[in-house]
């Protein structure tokens, strides 16, 4: 019987450019041109607002994103232009998109990895989090990061040494919870792994030792305050479930459900797998574990700490496009019989069906006199005034902001002014315009 390292041998063609680059560009391509068009929504501007206060914003958060503000703090310090602050949003979700195409072509051949880069790069939530000033796309890296070091550890000989593997999946596991507290997920399902794997002990011990200490430090984290962050207001229902489910497989409501199956069909060819050895054990669940498993733990927090925000499952969303593309590879053929390479019909035709629903999430520029419309897609998921939610788009405009990069653009958080008082006469709303609502509570 074949095995996954006679299908996808490593060499040039898998760890070279060709695969992971054409996704890398393609992603950058598709945000680079947005990432000013828009003004600072309010959790940007919390965001913006944490990087002039920092241990004021770790009490008042519980260390909720401290990593990712601590980042932030001297990049602001460049600028506070809304390019600059996305930015770095941009560039970790396309390093993140080029772990995971060298990680799936390692799996399944530099094929499959090349599109599922492209497929990842162009799916609805990691090219919105793109656009955001937030921690989600740090998030994103750092779980391709522990996965792909999981899987060097795993696939190296009994002579081969680990020590270089191992130190990266402990500094990306032990960071996690410090990007984001629900990354803990991500860090449970990598001990999972690392047990189904079943590796030898004096390999096994760190990486369990490594999950054990993220786990503590989200704990932590959870006690010092963050339980209180993030916790939205509305009702957990079927409809937020769907919602849910939309945002990270697709937002139209025709295109969802058969995207679902295929990505359910690629996790079944994924799990059919031979096993083996360690590496293949890994295998066999990594892609499941990373993507359907980890999303599903997150969507299940909701029945008792309601969030309903998808980009809480960030660290999910880069695996399902990879299933997606293993699944269509997969059509027509047994669940044991080996593929490891993609139709380029069949890919075509799936990356245009992605991006067709994709090209809305990108904001329009805005015209005098013009009603500013909705920067997220009207198929995709109504946005709610929460914590991590982009509020309805009332705020003014950048001509109604203080000139120049100041504090005053954040308009709650630590640290942060008011804008009316910071602004001087000419750039103070209209009096015939209402005043744009507050900004929703952040757990501050």
């Amino acid at each position: 019987m074949p095995t996954l390292d006679d299908l996808a041998p490593v060499g040039p063609a898998v760890d070279g450019p060709g695969a992971w680059l054409p996704g890398v560009v393609l992603h950058l391509a598709l945000v680079g041109p947005q990432l000013g068009r828009r003004d600072l929504f309010g959790d940007e501007a919390y965001s913006l607002a944490a990087t002039h206060s920092l241990w004021q914003t770790w009490q008042r958060t519980g260390g909720t994103m401290a990593l990712y503000y601590g980042l932030l703090r001297p990049w602001a310090a460049v600028s506070a232009d809304p390019r600059w602050l996305r930015l770095p949003s941009a560039l970790a979700m396309a390093a993140a998109l080029a772990v995971l195409a060298r990680l799936v072509a390692r799996h399944h051949g530099a094929s499959l990895g090349r599109w599922a880069g492209l497929v990842a790069a162009a799916s609805w939530l990691p090219v919105r989090q793109s656009l955001n000033a937030r921690s989600y796309g740090l998030v994103a890296l750092l779980v391709a990061m522990a996965w792909s070091a999981l899987d060097r550890v795993l696939d190296r000989g009994p002579a081969e040494r680990t020590a270089r593997p191992t130190a990266c999946f402990a500094a990306a596991t032990v960071l996690l919870p410090l990007a984001h507290g629900l990354a803990v997920v991500q860090v449970a399902a990598l001990a999972v792994a690392v047990a189904w794997a079943r590796p030898p002990a004096r390999r096994a011990g760190p990486l369990l030792l490594a999950c054990a200490a993220s786990l503590g430090v989200g704990l932590a984290l959870y006690v010092a305050g963050g339980k209180d962050v993030g916790v939205s207001l509305a009702p957990f229902g079927a409809r937020a479930a769907l919602g849910f489910v939309r945002a990270l497989v697709n937002p139209s409501l025709k295109l969802a459900p058969t995207l679902a199956l295929l990505t359910a069909w690629g996790a079944w060819r994924c799990v059919r797998g031979p096993a083996a050895t360690s590496a293949q054990r890994f295998r066999q669940v990594a892609l499941v574990l990373w993507g359907p498993v980890a999303a599903v733990a997150v969507l299940g927090v909701n029945l008792f700490r309601p969030a309903q925000q998808a980009q809480y499952a960030m660290g999910s969303a880069l695996a399902l496009p990879a299933l997606l593309v293993v699944g269509v590879a997969g059509l027509g053929r047994p669940a044991r019989a080996p593929v490891h390479r993609m139709p380029p019909i069949l890919g075509a035709a799936l990356l245009l069906t992605v991006l067709a629903v994709v090209q809305p999430v990108l904001p329009e520029r805005r015209r005098p006199g013009r009603a500013p419309r909705p920067w997220w897609p009207r198929t995709g998921v109504r946005a709610t005034a929460s914590c991590s939610s982009p509020p309805m788009p009332a705020w003014p405009s950048k001509a109604n902001w203080p000139a120049g990069p100041s504090r005053g653009c954040a308009t709650s958080g630590p640290g942060a002014r008011s804008a009316r008082s910071t602004a001087s006469p000419r750039h103070r709303p209209p009096t015939s315009r209402p005043a744009p609502p507050p900004p929703p509570a952040c757990g501050w």
